[in-house]
């Protein structure tokens, strides 16, 4: 089974990464586990649309582009 985790914390050395860790480690003996750490990537939830950037256009954002290969 894939299992894609995804974790968001700003300290990933403190308690909330030291259950990462172990969730990871206990996922990966029997599935395929892949981790999205959003604070690493400096995910911003707010999409933002105007003039210059249209949501038709959301397809052609190259930041889009890594995750939509991976998959």
């Amino acid at each position: 089974m894939k299992i894609l985790i995804a974790f968001t914390h700003p300290n990933p050395q403190g308690f909330n990464g030291a259950i990462l860790k172990q969730i990871q480690t206990n996922l990966s003996e029997a599935h395929s586990v892949k981790t999205l750490d959003l604070y690493a990537e400096q995910f911003d939830p707010i999409l933002w649309f105007d003039e210059n950037q249209k949501r038709r256009d959301l397809a052609k954002v190259p930041e889009m582009e890594k995750d939509r290969k991976s998959t």
